[in-house]
């Protein structure tokens, strides 16, 4: 997720239906795979000089790991996968997902938070490929619940279609997958999940 995204009203739809997951399933840890890409420098015009914004303002209102003062308010522990995703570190950032998804006992939501969803053609560092989606879901255990973040794409029936092929990636029925969404606030958005 681009640094310069959080925090939107598509958060709301995100961290809402991430909380409401929390109080009905009893689980109270989260994994957020930010796939985080920050973004250039923001500069400010003060008449003809470019002067860069204080970073105090910048890490205050794009500081990722803030989310987890809402983990504590809900009685949930949100850890966040920080490090710098790029198509370059494709097969190490999924491995370290793994990785974490393994070191933890308790039940657990892991939640894909990419920028646009899943991406089964031409992906770029903005997806997940069907192959990832599918290691990290070999590393979740028994009752762990997957999220999937999916932006809406160019075909009418953009919903199903990416339901389909997370249902593919996991290797499960696609009567198996859940989704939430929020129309009224963004209609453009859907999150698809599945318990293990």
């Amino acid at each position: 997720m681009k640094d310069e995204w959080y925090a939107d009203k598509r958060d709301l739809i995100k961290w809402g239906g991430i909380a409401h997951l929390c109080n009905t399933t009893g689980v109270n840890h989260v994994i957020q795979a930010a796939y985080f890409r920050e973004s250039p420098r923001l500069t400010l015009q003060f008449n003809s000089e470019e002067v860069l914004l204080p970073s105090a303002v910048v890490s205050h209102f794009r500081d990722i790991e803030g989310i987890r003062s809402l983990g504590t308010n809900i009685g949930v522990t949100i850890e966040v996968v920080k490090s710098e995703f790029n198509k370059q570190s494709r097969e190490a950032y999924t491995e370290a997902i793994c990785q974490l998804i393994q070191r933890h006992r308790q039940r657990q939501i892991v939640f894909l938070d990419t920028d646009t969803g899943l991406a089964t053609k031409n992906a770029k560092a903005e997806h997940i490929k069907p192959e990832e989606i599918y290691l990290i879901w070999q590393s979740l255990k028994r009752g762990d619940i997957l999220v999937l973040y999916q932006h809406k794409f160019r075909e009418k029936n953009w919903r199903q279609i990416r339901k389909e092929q997370f249902a593919e990636a996991c290797n499960l029925n696609k009567g198996r997958i859940s989704e939430w969404s929020a129309p009224k606030i963004a209609d453009d958005v859907v999150f698809f999940f599945c318990e293990k």
